[in-house]
């Protein structure tokens, strides 16, 4: 299945149960999957054209109000574009606004070079309280989003759109959005992924 088809799901999900949840696209609702949310939750889904930075301020307005806004875009808009906003409306404020950057690294090639972001990461790292995930496949997307909702701190989700593999198929397996999962075991080598 789709990840973006999973996350617009899961966010339906949440927003069904919390009041205070919404949606704040840049005119990318049908490649993000969350065409439907505003249908549903037409007072709380929204569009504001293609204006990232305009997206991201009025998130950090909507959280001073104590709203729980997940904004959406492909990763070089939703990080590089609005970076000032992030940094100061957002994370400098401490306001509780949910950022997802979808098809990371060369995932938008049909798009070309304009699309495709390497450093998004290495931009929210570098801001201060800022939570940073990206999930590995639809299973850990599926518990992470609760726990990003209950985090009262700025998050940054990296995710494809289409289907990844599926890694986290044993029904035990429990997410926290602030430990690392190790894959498998070795004995020569150590890699660290996102």
């Amino acid at each position: 299945m789709e990840m973006r088809k999973v996350f617009a799901a899961e966010l339906e999900q949440l927003m069904h149960k919390n009041k205070k949840i919404c949606l704040i696209d840049a005119d990318l609702a049908k490649a993000s999957g969350t065409m439907k949310l505003r249908e549903v939750f037409p007072n709380r889904a929204f569009d504001v054209g293609i204006a990232e930075q305009n997206m991201a301020s009025v998130a950090a307005g909507l959280s001073a109000y104590g709203y729980i806004p997940f904004i959406t875009s492909f990763t070089p808009f939703a990080s590089r574009r609005i970076c000032d906003q992030v940094a100061v409306s957002i994370a400098y404020g401490m306001q509780n606004v949910k950022i997802v950057g979808t098809d990371p690294g060369i995932a938008a090639e049909l798009n070309g070079g304009t699309h495709m972001s390497f450093e998004d990461i290495a931009i929210f790292r570098a801001i201060p309280d800022m939570v940073v995930f990206e999930p590995v496949d639809i299973h850990q997307l599926k518990q992470a989003m609760p726990q990003i909702v209950k985090c009262d701190k700025p998050c940054y989700i990296r995710m494809f759109r289409k289907e990844t593999p599926e890694i986290f198929t044993d029904p035990k397996y429990k997410f926290n959005l602030f430990k690392a999962d190790k894959i498998c075991d070795g004995k020569d080598l150590t890699i660290f992924v996102s």
